[in-house]
């Protein structure tokens, strides 16, 4: 898989030397894309059609379920619009769940998924603030950016005490091929629990992931502002991609 990066780190006249100062200023965009598949980063028109599940998948602590209700209600209608649409500005025909899977050589499916993680941080300020990079975290989606609020203040100056916490996610797309997918239902399909815990992995049918996009940053207590920079974040993500557009 080859990697690119997307961001926007804009540095404001006062403390110059300091990093950014606002929030969207770490807004990052990542992809992924399969470079047996896109060769050189080229296009490759295998592909004809598409099938998008119908909500994003939230995922977060079980005690913020009325930051998923408010999430599922107020976002994800949108950017489920915003990434069916994109696809089928770049030539994609948009199908539904049984057509792709009955005709999974020429098909893909997209998946949507967000990751929602709270922060707390106390500490005292030398300067940099993040120290080596982003207040989240790198694992496995990334930093990662959320609906949540930020509290505490910009603890620019040297020595001083602060204490902030913020909500991070990841919102990730995944692009997979359907006959891969496909067979990877057919392995799971009429198994139980316990055959599949202790199957062998080499035994199960891998994924192939052809493209993967990671929106990244840190809320504001805006939904507007939060849902606007997500679509920015999308857009970015296609743009940085032109592989994907049928020839």
């Amino acid at each position: 898989m080859l990697l690119l990066l997307g961001g926007i780190l804009l540095l404001s006249a006062c403390f110059p030397d300091r990093g950014p100062q606002y929030i969207d200023d770490l807004d990052l965009t990542i992809t992924y894309y399969d470079d047996e598949f896109y060769v050189d980063g080229q296009a490759n028109d295998q592909y004809k059609y598409f099938y998008i599940t119908d909500t994003v998948e939230y995922i977060g602590r079980k005690s913020d379920s009325d930051a998923e209700e408010d999430f599922l209600k107020n976002f994800s209608p949108k950017l489920i619009s915003e990434i069916r649409t994109s696809f089928t500005e770049l030539g994609y025909e948009l199908k539904d769940s049984d057509f792709v899977m009955n005709n999974p050589q020429e098909s893909f499916a997209v998946n949507v998924t967000f990751l929602a993680l709270s922060n707390q941080v106390i500490g005292g300020s030398p300067g940099w603030w993040w120290g080596a990079g982003y207040p989240g975290y790198w694992g496995w989606y990334g930093p990662g950016w959320g609906g949540g609020y930020w509290g505490g203040y910009y603890p620019w100056a040297p020595g001083y005490a602060y204490s902030y916490a913020y909500q991070t996610g990841t919102l990730m797309t995944e692009m997979v091929d359907a006959q891969s997918l496909k067979d990877y239902r057919e392995w799971f399909k009429d198994k139980t629990e316990e055959e599949i815990e202790n199957a062998d992995p080499a035994d199960i049918p891998p994924l192939q992931f052809r493209w993967q996009s990671l929106v990244d940053g840190i809320a504001s207590n805006s939904d507007k502002a939060n849902l606007n920079r997500l679509t920015t974040g999308i857009q970015q993500s296609f743009t940085q991609s032109p592989y994907l557009q049928r020839k």
